[in-house]
This record gives structure tokens, C-alpha cells and sequence, in this order.
């Protein structure tokens, strides 16, 4: 039930979360970094500077984000790391 409430918080407070890339891996991001919020990453599958493996390996984090966080509702923004178009 705390982890519970705390998501609640951060979604509160943040709003949504942030998607990019962070060097051979996807990310999302809510909250404010990595030791005040909540994250997952996943590694882009080869060739890695392919965007589309890029843009694939954020959403996917941002799926398990959601999932682990019970926030199924979570939107999200580009990071400027993400590949937006390829």
C-alpha cells in the first residue's frame, strides 16, 4: 500500500513520464531522477543505432513502467534523447 501511494505521489507530481534513450538501453522516467523516482530500461536490440530499435526499447519501458507501477493511465513525453523520427 506505500508503494502504492508514493506512485500515486509521483504521478501527482510529475504528471507523466519521460521516454529516451540512455546509451544501449530505453528508459522511462517518472519523477525527477533515478534515486527520486521510478524507472525502467531496456536494452535496444541490435544494430542499437537503429532508431526504430530505439523507439522500441523506450515504449517497451514505458510498458513495464506502467505495469510494475499498477498506473496503466501513465502518459508520457520525448526525452530530447529519443529518436522521434527515424
Amino acid at each position: 500500500m506505500k508503494d502504492e501511494k508514493r506512485n500515486r505521489e509521483l504521478l501527482d507530481m510529475y504528471g507523466r513520464a519521460r521516454i529516451g534513450i540512455d546509451g544501449t538501453a530505453g528508459f522511462a522516467l517518472l519523477g525527477e531522477d533515478l534515486q527520486n523516482g521510478e524507472a525502467e530500461f531496456v536494452d535496444i536490440e541490435e544494430p542499437v543505432d537503429d532508431c526504430h530499435n530505439q523507439i522500441r526499447a523506450a515504449a517497451c519501458a514505458l510498458g513495464k513502467l506502467r505495469k510494475r507501477l499498477n498506473l496503466p493511465e501513465l502518459s508520457h513525453y520525448l526525452d530530447d534523447s529519443h529518436p522521434m523520427f527515424c
